[in-house]
């Protein structure tokens, strides 16, 4: 029996169209609540859990499906209009070389996302881990606990966690 090779491609699609469509629909709210309870306040963080500030080593599953789906539409070519929305609603990415796309394991850098995600999704800091992978100069930002169902909320920002747009996952 031979194996259909372009099917893990059919079915990434068929997820990243039903996020989108679930995304169109969707409108987050101002805060979340969210229950985490993390290790007393330390220099300046309501809340602080101690690092290890990046997930991908600790979760590398999630890390690299992350990747391989944010190189599905951040590399598609321009004319590919089944990746046009998907990159519509990640604040309109560029598209972008794949040696472009990679997972960050810095813990400084992990640590500015996991305080941009504090500001945007829950009323009191989390200031949980995070996975995080840089796409040309921008940001996607996946923190595990921010849900909607079955999918992640992520946040696209730019180079200095500026919000461009959220969306799920």
């Amino acid at each position: 029996m031979t194996r259909n090779s372009s099917w893990p491609r059919i079915a990434g699609i068929a997820g990243l169209l039903i996020a989108a469509v679930a995304t169109a629909g969707w409108r987050s709210p101002d805060k979340v609540v969210h229950t985490w309870s993390g290790s007393v306040a330390a220099e300046g963080d309501t809340i602080r859990k101690a690092p290890p500030w990046c997930l991908a080593a600790a979760q590398p599953d999630l890390s690299r499906f992350m990747h391989q789906k944010i190189l599905m539409f951040a590399t598609a070519a321009p004319d590919d209009s089944t990746m046009a929305e998907p990159r519509a609603a990640a604040g309109n990415m560029p598209i972008t070389p794949a040696a472009q796309v990679t997972v960050v394991t810095d813990e400084a850098t992990c640590r500015k996302a996991s305080r941009a995600l504090d500001d945007w999704f829950w009323t009191t800091a989390q200031g949980a881990g995070v996975h995080l992978v840089k796409v040309g100069q921008r940001y996607v930002i996946l923190a595990p606990g921010a849900n909607r169902g079955e999918f992640h909320e992520v946040a696209y920002t730019d180079s200095r966690f500026v919000k461009l747009a959220l969306s799920l996952f």
